[in-house]
Parts: C-alpha cells; sequence; structure tokens
C-alpha cells in the first residue's frame, strides 16, 4: 500500500486569494453602479431632450365684473345668500336691489304730462262714443219712420196702378165699342140709310175713345214708375228724389262713419301716448329702482363693495363683485419663442399641478406671440406676468378641469405644460 502526501496552502496564502476575490466584486459593483449612473444621466437627458417644458404656466378663467345699473342704495334681497369669494351662485338669481330715491325731476314732468294727455285723450274718446251712440239711436228712430212712410207710399202707387189698370181696362173697351159703331155707321152712311153728319160723329167719338186710351195707358206707365221708385225708396212728388227721412238717414249714416274716424285717430294717438307714457314709466323704473342678479352661473372671485345692513351706496357703473365662470377655463403657458416652430392647434399636452401630483391632458387651442408688448384684449382672472416678454403664450383645454368653487375651480394655480416627442412636437 502506498501512501500519498497532499501539500496544504499557507496561511498567508488563503488570506491573499480571499482578498482579491474581494476587490473583484467591489471593482464590478462600482463599474455596474457608474454604468447605470451613465444611463440614468442619460435617458434623463434624453428625456428632457425630446420634451418641451413652460417655463411659466397657470390656470387661468374670464372674470366677469357685476355692476351697479342705476345710483342708489345696494341691500342684499336674500339675506341667507352669502356674497363671499369661492361662493357658487347660479345663473340669473337675485343678488339684491338698488333704490334711488331722487329721480330726473325732468323726467317726472314728463310722466306727469304724458298722463294728463292720456286722460285727455280717454274723454273725448267717451265724448265721441256718445256721440256715435246717439246718432245710431237716431238712425234706428229715423230707419224705422223711414220704412213705415216707404211702405205707405208702396202700397199708394199700387193702388194707384191698380185705379189705372182698370181705366185703361174701361176706355179699351169703349173704344172697341166706338169703333165697331163707327165703322157700322160709315156702312149706313155709304148706303143712305143715315145722313154725312151722323157718320161723323160716330167717326169724333171712336177718336176720342182711342184718346182716352193713350191716356190711361200713360197713366198707368207713370203709375207703374212711381211704383218702382216707391219701392226705391225715392219720394213720389219730388222728382225721384229721397224723401225726408231717407235724406236724414244718409245724413245720420255720414255723422256716424265721420265719428268712427275721428275715433280711429284718437284711438291712435291714444296708443302712442301709452307707448310713450310706457317708456318714461320704464325710465324712471330703471333709474329709482334695478335689480342685481348674476349674470352666469360662476364663483365669485371678489367683492369690491360688500353689502351691509344699513345699505351700500354705489354710483352707475360701480362694480359690486367679479364672477368666474368654472366651465370656461383654461391653461396659459409661456415658452420661449425658439421652442415652439412645430407648435400647431390641437397639439396634445401633459398638465401637472405644481403643488400637488394631480395631472391632467389638454390641447392647444391658440398660440399668441408677443405677450407683454401687445394687449390681449379680454379681460382675464389672471394676466401675463411681466418677464415673458420674449416668450410665447400658448392657450390649452383641460379635458378634466378642476370644478371645487372653494378651490376657484383651480384659476390662478401654478401648472407645468409638457409637450413630448410623439405628441405632435418634432423637436
Amino acid at each position: 500500500m502506498k501512501l500519498e502526501y497532499k501539500q496544504q496552502p499557507l496561511p498567508h496564502e488563503e488570506e491573499g486569494t480571499e482578498f482579491e476575490t474581494r476587490q473583484f466584486i467591489f471593482r464590478a459593483i462600482r463599474l455596474v453602479f457608474g454604468l447605470g449612473l451613465i444611463a440614468i444621466i442619460g435617458y434623463l437627458l434624453w428625456d428632457n431632450y425630446r420634451k418641451t417644458t413652460s417655463s411659466q404656466a397657470y390656470i387661468n378663467g374670464i372674470i366677469i365684473p357685476v355692476r351697479a345699473p342705476i345710483t342708489g342704495t345696494f341691500k342684499i334681497s336674500n339675506q341667507d345668500l352669502e356674497l363671499t369669494p369661492g361662493k357658487s351662485i347660479q345663473a340669473g338669481t337675485t343678488i339684491g336691489r338698488i333704490e334711488n330715491i331722487r329721480a330726473d325731476p325732468q323726467l317726472a314732468t314728463t310722466q306727469q304730462q304724458l298722463r294728463s294727455q292720456v286722460q285727455q285723450t280717454e274723454k273725448q274718446l267717451e265724448n265721441i262714443q256718445i256721440k256715435i251712440e246717439n246718432r245710431q239711436q237716431s238712425l234706428q228712430k229715423v230707419a224705422h219712420k223711414s220704412n213705415q212712410e216707404n211702405a205707405l207710399q208702396v202700397e199708394s202707387a199700387q193702388a194707384q196702378v191698380n185705379r189705372r189698370f182698370n181705366q185703361l181696362q174701361q176706355a179699351q173697351k169703349t173704344a172697341e165699342f166706338t169703333q165697331r159703331e163707327a165703322q157700322r155707321y160709315r156702312q149706313l152712311g155709304a148706303a143712305g140709310a143715315v145722313s154725312r153728319n151722323r157718320v161723323e160723329e160716330e167717326d169724333t167719338e171712336a177718336q176720342i175713345a182711342q184718346e182716352i186710351v193713350d191716356a190711361s195707358q200713360a197713366q198707368l206707365a207713370q203709375a207703374r214708375a212711381d211704383l218702382a221708385a216707391a219701392k226705391a225708396g225715392l219720394s213720389l212728388e219730388g222728382g225721384n228724389s229721397f224723401s225726408y227721412p231717407q235724406v236724414r238717414r244718409q245724413e245720420l249714416q255720414t255723422e256716424i262713419a265721420d265719428l268712427q274716424l275721428q275715433l280711429k285717430a284718437l284711438k291712435t294717438q291714444q296708443e302712442q301716448q301709452k307707448s310713450e307714457l310706457g317708456t318714461a314709466d320704464q325710465q324712471f323704473q330703471l333709474q329709482t329702482r334695478a335689480a342685481v342678479k348674476m349674470p352666469t352661473t360662476g364663483v365669485v372671485w371678489s367683492v369690491e363693495n360688500p353689502p351691509s345692513s344699513q345699505g351700500t351706496t354705489l354710483s352707475a357703473g360701480d362694480t359690486i363683485f367679479r364672477v368666474v365662470q368654472c366651465s370656461e377655463t383654461w391653461v396659459e403657458a409661456f415658452f420661449p419663442e425658439n421652442e415652439i416652430e412645430e407648435l400647431s392647434i390641437g397639439t396634445p399636452a401633459q398638465i401637472k399641478l405644481l403643488a400637488g401630483n394631480s395631472t391632467f391632458s389638454g390641447s392647444v387651442q391658440r398660440i399668441r406671440a408677443g405677450v407683454g408688448r401687445v394687449s390681449p384684449g379680454q379681460e382675464s382672472a389672471v394676466p401675463p406676468p411681466d418677464q415673458v416678454r420674449r416668450e410665447v403664450a400658448v392657450r390649452l383645454s383641460i379635458d378634466n378641469p378642476i370644478k371645487a368653487p372653494a378651490e376657484f375651480c383651480g384659476i390662478g394655480r401654478s401648472v407645468e405644460v409638457t409637450f413630448s416627442e410623439g405628441q405632435g412636437l418634432f423637436f
């Protein structure tokens, strides 16, 4: 059996190997840490390069001043209504009323004059109406009398026609008889039975009888004409002129027509006077009493003239309080002019509140250069800062705006707006 001898490492050799191993590990860790730090720094630099961030930005909104419409004393109508900043009030809510006991004296005089004119016109209308009623009553009486007289005239004319007709028939019978007799006597005279004088007498009687027939026919025709005139309401004895009742009836009808024209003209004049009086009353009302109402649903931004229990004295045009609309908020962001060359309307953006971690989405609505050098021409809650003269103002809509009235819907809060590559910008 052969024994083998194995050499054991010396103690100092074991310690050196272990030290080298630890040193290698430490170097590897430092290398990994350094590479990671470089990667993080590189990512941050790359991320910062691909993003454009606003230098300043804040939430803005339209501010609406509520002014006193007239000079007077302002008092709150509803004591339960608190007119304080941050209070949400619905559109149309009556905030209070302004009363002015000292109105324009000239306007009061004009009112009194117009009222007097209206009263005088009303009296004239009453008088004309009474005249029309009287004329109408007289017209009814005259018409009744005229109808009676006309009926009598028609009856008399009809009787006269009947008499003339009977006379004509009698004359025709007599004429026929005398014509036969005259013919018979002419025959007898030709035979020598009667004398010539007798024949001439019979001929004369026949001629007279025929003349009577002709006269009766003329009288019948006149009687029938008189009957037609009577039926038409004409006088029998006045050359086909109207009778007195008929003439009076026409006179009354003419008077009524004239009065009705006067009545119509006075009514038109009265309507004009009442319209002028209504305008004067409205102006007087506007000068002495006016309601202050909420112009739109919004939040009270500030109160310039707070109401008091005794009332607040205001002049026409004084601002009572200001209102902002939560439905009309946006972000006003400012960027250097050389960093937004590719920016366009509709470009999406990320909006972040500086106080807190809340973020919102938005998009570009408007781009305006020359901020601080050109007046924006719109009364906003927050004006542009003075130190942005070489920057561009970008207005952005907010997809989910802040609705809390106590926070004034976020108006005035600072935000940070970021545009990233891939969202519509390429730098």
